[in-house]
């Protein structure tokens, strides 16, 4: 194995399974869009909760 590739893989391993266990405590507090929106009222996905194009 190359040098270079363990800490490249094993950082991108940790980032995956923190994404995932973010994911399931989510799911298991049934955090909606709606949450996430009023805990980011400046951000751009909230924009496109509160706006409808016409």
């Amino acid at each position: 194995m190359p040098p270079g590739l363990a800490p490249t893989a094993s950082s991108s391993l940790m980032l995956a399974l923190g994404d995932a266990l973010a994911v399931c405590v989510l799911n298991e507090r049934d955090f909606s869009t709606e949450d996430f929106a009023r805990s980011h009222p400046g951000g751009s996905l909230v924009k496109s909760f509160i706006l409808k194009i016409l």
